[in-house]
């Protein structure tokens, strides 16, 4: 019966585990029965059984008769047996179909699946279920063997390096300045020709050696730096929530 797992209970007084009934579905109903794929009834006392294959999409108007009952077969008259009218029977399937629909929703998100919605409504209160609120100010990213699902981490660049130095070397024979100047990584010493790794200056005396400003600013060589105040991969908002029971 495993594949019958979709069933609703209608009360019916007088039926018993004994007897035997027909349903008959009318013509209107006929294509929703067909693709739920309906079982033979199931009698219990008090009870009828109806399994399915498929959760009906829609209300199924039908009727039901008592062929055989307390093992005794009946003329086979197919008189309707009196208890409930049809009006009933069809409110009770549309509220059982409705019952089956809400418990299916939950059944789609079993525990330990993520929601993600532009709407801030819980999860819960729109398939039931326990979920917590999850992934406020993060990204979410695959688990791999380096990172376990479930664990985070901070935010964080490689970071940028440079060296640069500057040598000034008095000549004692004629007096002359010889400055060399060396950049590495992330530094680069500027001419008005090229970018060069290094460069040797020359000048006369110390007092022609203008004062010198170095600075760093990794924005110049990629604009994703400075662009904010943490590592920001370009984002979409939403509201996330775990399911936990």
């Amino acid at each position: 019966m495993d594949r019958y797992s979709k069933y609703i209970d209608l009360d019916i007084d007088g039926i018993t585990s004994k007897d035997v009934i027909s349903i008959s579905v009318t013509p209107a109903s006929a294509k929703v029965a067909s693709y739920a794929q309906f079982a033979n009834p199931e009698t219990f006392d008090g009870y009828v059984r109806l399994r399915a294959v498929s959760v009906p999409t829609a209300a199924i108007t039908a009727q039901y008769y008592i062929v055989q009952g307390g093992g005794q077969t009946d003329s086979g008259s197919g008189t309707v047996v009196e208890g409930y009218t049809k009006a009933q029977v069809d409110n009770k399937i549309a509220a059982a179909i409705k019952v089956a629909k809400e418990e299916q929703k939950l059944l789609d998100h079993p525990v330990g699946s993520i929601y993600q919605s532009v709407e801030p409504t819980s999860p819960a209160e729109l398939f039931g279920g326990e979920w917590q609120s999850i992934g406020s100010g993060r990204v979410l990213m695959g688990a791999d063997n380096n990172h376990a699902v479930g664990t985070t981490v901070e935010a964080g660049l490689p970071n940028i390096t440079g060296e640069y130095l500057k040598r000034k070397v008095i000549n004692s024979s004629n007096g002359v300045y010889n400055d060399t100047q060396r950049a590495q990584r992330a530094f680069k010493v500027i001419t008005s020709d090229a970018t060069l790794n290094t460069i040797q200056l020359v000048t006369n005396s110390a007092s022609n050696v203008a004062a010198e400003n170095v600075i760093f600013d990794a924005s110049g060589s990629n604009s994703i730096y400075g662009a904010s105040d943490t590592v920001q991969p370009p984002a979409y908002y939403v509201y996330m929530w775990l399911r936990t029971a």
